[in-house]
């Protein structure tokens, strides 16, 4: 509870107003060393607390015997509040404990406060409701308990829980209730702290105030609960008095069994625990003896626990509410180093209370140890059957005092399996020899036709009524469903191995977020803003992931080509809004004279422009085109998710991504080459960046600062070598080696110790601050300037960040849900938005260097969260003096992967032309013009091969394989032989509008026959016969036989049936329907048969609809066959009738 906040500049500051500022800043900072251990001690408070409350919360989720018992609701709430004063309070407080500033202004101060006093009060609340149950349970009405303490009266005790602490905590301290009388002295702190609340967090209470909230939130509490635990103290030393009253009266020697009720004041959630039939079979002197020491031991056992619930609540708030109400009293002069102890002691409460209220009891303790044991068996709950792999164990039911044990028959079938496999398989055997011995009987019968089912669809209506009943339905495991599947973290984490899975995590976590530091400051070079941002990106994308991510090895974060995208976006509206390009200008240099020169220059005007009500230059501008950008990218991709349009993937082939992404590489190396030689050369705005920037690079060539040169050569040599030799000995190393690290941290000293900014003019990174700036809406007035361009920032990212879950999951054995995965990563950048970070996505590089370590969950992540924010905290300025070029040469050399894949051109290309075309032609547009339209011409250009191979795809005609039932390609197969008289014709394809007239034009060119030609041949020919037999029979006195010779001419072909194999006809449309209609009408006209064989139910469905098969399907017993062979058949016969019957006609 903060209602006096501890503030490192509130009685030290008053006390050395005498002293110079430097000396006040110096004495109010604490040394390095105590900084990082009490950093470290903090941390572990936050970790130890937010571990127990959570693992209470997941215990009571998982037990269902847990959820029977009334108190384990007020233990679960309170662990709730607990929990939020772990994640919400404490992390603020540390911050500013160990930083000594408020980096989140005065109304994140206010909220920050109030939230304090609200959870803190609803934890002490809970407490007190914990003990008036108890007290209610034990001392009152213990018998009808169950019956008096319904659910209504528990969730009105926790709605006041939650609410009193409102009316204490956001309605007095936002309406300022608190500081009425106190301003002068509150205006006065802010002074000396630093003019404002933006610095420092200054919250001091007035004397009313201190009273009201001190005894609502601890002095009434404290009285319920010790009338409360005095009387329950009381009501167990009376029941062990009775007790062992009737185990005096019970000493005498008995004959039979007489039960005795034994009464246990365990804390157990059975109320069988507390009442229990036992048989004692006599009773001895040597029994009796010790019972005085036993009732001394159960008092004071007794005493020892209420002692130590009593006595940590006490010793952790006590302090804290004395001194809240005696500081007012005293004019406020409490040191801040004894507000800090105290308001900390009470947090620790907060992380005490799960092993008061829940460790302590048996219940609980065994859940805890059910959910840390992976379900382990020992630990389940006693009372259930069991099934083993050959016996069943199955406890007795206690009734009355009477055990049964329920015995049948089928035990006899469990007991011995092998028995009852016998059985069924005699009987099985007996009934399959009487059907082979009746099937040896009968003769063979005729191979019945293939009969599709009948299904019957529901009607639109009844369908869209029960998804919306089914969307609208809510239950308990309907929400707890919904939750998981939204946090899958809440699915995984209860069920972790720690034995086995954090060895690995907490070690490949580690090692990411030593490579992520480098490469976070690094990537800003391309994205255009300031270093802090891409540590910030790195931090929050982690945590996010690790709440909402399904795969378990992917690492998602900063990415190289991400950046790059984000940096020209920044670049060209930086660029159109007229700031000037060129990273080292007027004022960065007049800073670096100042800093030499120790004298005070000013610059007369610098450019900015007004954005959200303020004025913002241009590193601040930028990190605002980049934080719109990324806001739209994430809404794009949550809406996708919700609209699932998780498909738009597929149409992004991997050629087309391969090609792209060396594309963008080799621009990224274009980019960051000017760095390298230490040319001032401002990025290029438009198309051909690649071509302009090497121009101007040979253009000032001459303008090499040699220490950048020298510098980059020795970095480049130094993670190649590293990076040959891991590759060389992976297999023998245990872990990455952390050369990236190794190079920053020496040329960073190089750097700070040889001057090489003030004496060679090395453009270095520049000041890196700690701790966080305060959350900012992004900027939505700049969002219509670039909601084109994050369409494709979310396409990618969200493509990476699959394609890589899917990899790894079928590597590892396990299933991802892409639909997830992208409101994972857009969640990932819509929340980091809020937060000043960038467009992230999953990282390959990365991602196999978490595999490679043993990374097991995504625990890993949170590890490497941790990494980076000691890097925020702590560890950032000692950065300021590190070389620009030794960042591009990081970046740089961690694209030898993307750049060695021009090796594989020719391999490409043997295996497929169409790929390496494809493949070429995105690395080349994306390389050569711009990135973005790369990118759509990839993708256009893909699609055209396929339109191309699906227009022009391959076509054949059939044989038959010797005398057996099978037809495969003439061309492709040797000793195949063409059915007499039959042709039979492949298409592999879809039949479409696009491909229509390529399909007809390659049947009538296999078959070697088109009917309207053929027709017309014939009419030439039946004309010209009729008039040479006119001629003949005028010349003769004959009567026209010209019927003969028409006759005669129709008998030419050399087929009379073509069968279509359509099994590599996947869909027909309309127009493929239509050209199927037109052959069938003008082979008819020509006496050819039309016979289609193998297809599939969907084409079936459309020839169906669109009354191939006549009315009501009449010929489709003529003109549809399940194979090939049995359509030749069928043709032959038909072909063989219609001879037949001509002979007989001719006769």
């Amino acid at each position: 509870m903060a209602t006096a906040s501890p503030q490192h500049l509130l009685d030290d500051i008053k006390n050395s107003e005498e002293q110079q500022p430097d000396q006040q800043e110096q004495q109010e900072f604490l040394s390095s060393l105590e900084t990082i251990a009490l950093t470290i001690f903090l941390s572990l408070i936050i970790i130890m607390t937010v571990f127990g409350n959570l693992l209470v919360m997941v215990a009571l989720c998982k037990d269902r015997h847990l959820r029977k018992k009334k108190t384990n609701y007020f233990i679960v709430s309170l662990a709730f509040a607990d929990l939020l004063v772990a994640l919400v309070v404490m992390p603020f407080a540390a911050i500013e404990l160990t930083t000594g500033q408020w980096r989140y202004g005065e109304i994140f101060c206010l909220v920050r406060t109030s939230l304090d006093v609200l959870l803190t009060t609803a934890s002490i609340l809970h407490l007190c409701c914990i003990a008036l149950d108890r007290y209610y349970a034990i001392c009152c009405q213990p018998l009808v308990y169950r019956h008096k303490m319904t659910p209504m009266r528990v969730a009105v005790m926790l709605s006041g829980c939650w609410l009193i602490p409102t009316f204490i905590s956001f309605l007095p301290i936002m309406q300022s209730w608190n500081a009425i009388g106190i301003e002068d002295i509150i205006e006065e702190r802010r002074a000396l702290a630093g003019g404002s609340n933006d610095t420092s967090c200054v919250f001091l209470v007035n004397r009313p105030y201190a009273l009201i909230c001190s005894a609502v939130a601890f002095y009434v509490p404290l009285g319920l609960m010790v009338l409360a635990y005095q009387r329950i103290y009381v009501t167990a030393m009376t029941h062990v008095r009775q007790i062992e009253t009737l185990q005096r009266a019970g000493s005498a020697p008995v004959t039979g069994t007489i039960p005795v009720i034994t009464v246990r004041t365990s804390t157990s959630s059975d109320p069988l625990e507390h009442y229990r039939l036992r048989t004692p079979t006599g009773s001895s002197s040597s029994e009796q003896a010790p019972i005085g020491h036993s009732r001394m031991r159960i008092e004071t056992k007794a005493a020892k626990t209420l002692a130590v619930i009593m006595g940590c609540f006490c010793l952790c708030w006590a302090p804290f509410f004395i001194t809240n109400i005696v500081d007012p009293f005293i004019h406020y002069s409490v040191p801040w180093q004894l507000w800090t102890a105290w308001l900390w002691l009470g947090y620790i409460n907060s992380g005490l209370n799960p092993f008061l209220y829940a460790f302590l009891n048996r219940a609980f303790r065994r859940a805890f140890l059910v959910i840390l044991c992976c379900g382990d068996e020992r630990y389940a709950r006693q009372g259930s059957c069991s099934y083993g792999p050959t016996h069943r164990v199955c406890s007795a039911a206690s009734v009355n005092g009477t055990s049964m044990a329920l015995r049948s028959t089928a035990d006899h079938f469990i007991l011995h399996p092998s028995l009852f496999l016998t059985l069924c398989s005699l009987l099985f055997l007996s009934e399959t020899m009487e059907e082979a011995a009746n099937t040896t009987e009968t003769p063979p019968a005729v191979p019945v036709l293939l009969e599709r089912q009948v299904r019957q669809r529901k009607p639109a209506v009844s369908v869209l009524k029960s998804k919306l009943k089914q969307a609208v339905t809510c239950s308990v495991p309907r929400i707890r469903s919904t939750l998981s599947g939204f946090f899958p973290v809440m699915r995984w984490l209860p069920k972790y191995n720690i034995k086995e899975y954090v060895w690995g995590d907490v070690m490949s976590g580690m090692i990411v977020g030593i490579i992520l530091v480098p490469q976070a400051i690094a990537y800003c070079l391309l994205a255009g803003v300031e270093p802090i941002y891409g540590l910030y990106t790195s931090f929050y994308a982690n945590i996010i992931y690790f709440l909402m991510g399904t795969s378990r090895h992917v690492s998602v974060g900063i990415f190289s080509l991400m950046s790059l995208m984000i940096g020209q976006v920044v670049d060209r509206e930086v660029f159109l809004a007229g700031f000037d390009l060129n990273e080292d200008s007027a004022v960065s240099n007049i800073d670096v004279l100042n800093d030499t020169l120790g004298i005070n220059l000013t610059v007369t005007k610098v450019h900015t422009v007004e954005l959200m009500g303020m004025q913002c230059g241009k590193e601040c501008y930028a990190i605002s085109i980049a934080v719109a950008v990324t806001f739209l990218a994430g809404v794009y991709q949550v809406l996708m998710a919700v609209f699932r349009l998780g498909f738009v993937s597929v149409y992004l082939s991997a050629p087309m991504l391969d090609g792209f992404a060396t594309g963008a590489s080799f621009t990224i190396l274009t980019v960051q080459a000017k760095y390298l030689l230490g040319l001032k050369i401002p990025r290029h705005q438009g198309y051909g960046t690649v071509v302009v920037t090497w121009v101007n690079i040979f253009s000032n060539i001459h303008k090499t600062n040699l220490c950048d040169l020298i510098t980059s050569a020795i970095c480049i040599s130094i993670l190649v070598a590293a990076k040959e030799i891991q590759e060389r000995y992976k297999d023998r190393l245990k872990m990455p080696l952390p050369t990236e690290l190794v190079v920053v941290a020496g040329a960073t000293l190089a750097s700070h110790f040889g001057e090489l900014n003030s004496r060679y003019g090395s453009s270095v990174s520049g000041h890196i601050p700690t701790g966080f700036m305060p959350p900012q809406l992004p900027g939505f007035s700049l969002m219509s300037r670039v909601v084109l361009d994050a369409i494709p920032l979310a396409v990618i990212s969200f493509a990476f960040t699959v394609s890589l879950s899917e990899m790894f999951a079928k590597k590892h054995g396990y299933t991802v849900r892409p639909n997830q995965e992208m409101l994972a990563i857009g969640f990932c950048n819509i929340i980091p938005s809020f937060f000043h970070s960038f467009t992230t996505s999953a990282a390959l590089a990365k991602t196999m260097v978490k595999d490679s370590t043993g990374c097991k969950t995504q625990v890993s992540s949170l590890i490497s969260a941790l990494v980076v924010l000691l890097v925020l905290l702590f560890f950032a300025p000692f950065f300021q003096a590190l070389q620009k070029c030794v960042l591009a040469c990081i970046i740089i050399v961690s694209l030898r992967g993307a750049l060695r894949k021009f090796r594989d051109v020719p391999a490409k290309w043997r295996a497929s032309r169409n790929d390496a075309i494809v493949w070429l032609v995105a690395m080349s547009a994306t390389a050569l013009i711009s990135v973005e339209l790369g990118l759509l011409v990839g993708i256009i250009f893909s699609m055209i091969c396929f339109i191309f191979r699906t227009q022009n795809p391959k076509v054949s005609l059939l044989g038959r394989v010797d005398d057996t039932d099978f037809y495969e390609d003439l061309e492709e197969y040797k000793n195949l032989v063409p059915p007499s008289r039959v042709q039979i014709f492949r298409f592999q394809a879809p039949l479409y509008y696009a491909n229509k007239e390529s399909f007809l034009k390659s049947l009538y060119k296999a078959v070697g026959v088109e009917p309207f030609l053929e027709l017309t041949k014939r009419k030439k020919a039946e004309k010209k016969a009729k008039d040479a037999s006119v001629k003949q029979a005028k010349a003769n006195g004959e009567k026209n036989n010209g019927d003969v010779v028409v006759r005669l001419v129709q008998r030419e072909l050399e087929f009379h049936t073509i069968v279509l194999d359509c099994s590599a006809i996947p869909f027909i449309d309309s127009a493929g329907l239509a050209a199927f209609l037109e052959l069938v009408k003008e082979y008819k006209g020509i006496g050819v048969s039309v016979l289609l064989a193998c297809c599939n139910t969907s084409l079936i469905d459309t020839l169906q609809k669109g009354k191939f098969f006549g009315k009501n399907d009449e010929d489709m017993g003529s003109l549809l066959f399940h194979t090939v062979h049995a359509a030749v058949v069928h043709a032959n016969r038909a072909a063989a009738a219609t001879d037949s019957r001509s002979d007989d006609s001719e006769v």
